[in-house]
């Protein structure tokens, strides 16, 4: 069920297209906002060696959740782009992310500090 708004003044027509357009890509609008937010703080957050394998599970995990929101909801996100456009976008950057990372800092970083005495030699 749509809402109607009754405004107080009259909308020109060249805005009623867009207007009408936002309405039907609020939803996807608001998944690609609650997707993007923690790849930027992730980014802020993280140390260095961390970013980009991380970044690309994510993203990985996005191209998911976006798919799946297509497959259910199969909604067209104005001017002829899908939510499956968008979702192989999403794959696209986290197999860059994935490509660029490097595995050995991560390796470095996550392997924990042990010290070393004549047994370990």
């Amino acid at each position: 069920m749509r809402w109607q708004i009754t405004p107080r003044f009259p909308i020109p027509p060249r805005y009623r297209q867009l207007l009408a357009a936002l309405r039907d890509s609020a939803p996807a609008l608001l998944l690609a906002i609650l997707l993007t937010m923690p790849l930027v703080l992730m980014a802020a957050v993280l140390p260095m060696p961390v970013v980009l394998p991380v970044f690309s599970i994510w993203s990985i995990a996005a191209a998911i959740a976006v798919a799946l929101f297509a497959l259910f909801r199969g909604v067209r996100l104005g001017w002829g782009v899908t939510a499956w456009d968008v979702a192989g976008a999403f794959t696209l950057i986290g197999c860059a992310a994935a490509i660029f990372g490097e595995l050995e800092s991560l390796v470095e970083y996550v392997r924990p500090m042990t010290s070393r005495n004549d047994v370990n030699d």
